[in-house]
């Protein structure tokens, strides 16, 4: 089963998101952005499908983005981005910021 949205989620506390075979995805930017300034935040997402079918022009594909001081677990996950033709993406990007911590 699918979900799409034309919202982006963003998470900026400590969580386990448990997508138990299910698929979420936006057509926005970015799917997931996980972020908290100034603090560690600690995600696991596990068992599903996170995509994008981003539609906006000039901007990126990204099912998730992990910005600044995240830990981030991916756990059983597929991460698909579906640019229009001659868009450029991602399947995770994780910048901005020099304390991203990859497990």
């Amino acid at each position: 089963m699918a979900c799409s949205s034309n919202e982006q989620f963003s998470i900026d506390k400590s969580m386990t998101l448990d997508l138990n075979g299910y698929s979420i995805g936006s057509i926005k930017e970015q799917s997931f952005v996980i972020n908290k300034y100034g603090e560690t935040t600690e995600v696991k997402q596990k068992n599903g499908t996170i995509t994008n079918d981003s539609s906006e022009s000039d901007k990126l594909s990204i099912p998730v983005f992990a910005r600044q001081r995240v830990k981030l677990h991916l756990e059983n996950m597929k991460l698909i981005l579906n640019p229009n033709a001659g868009m450029m993406g991602y399947g995770l990007r994780i910048g901005n910021g020099d304390h991203n911590q990859a497990p």
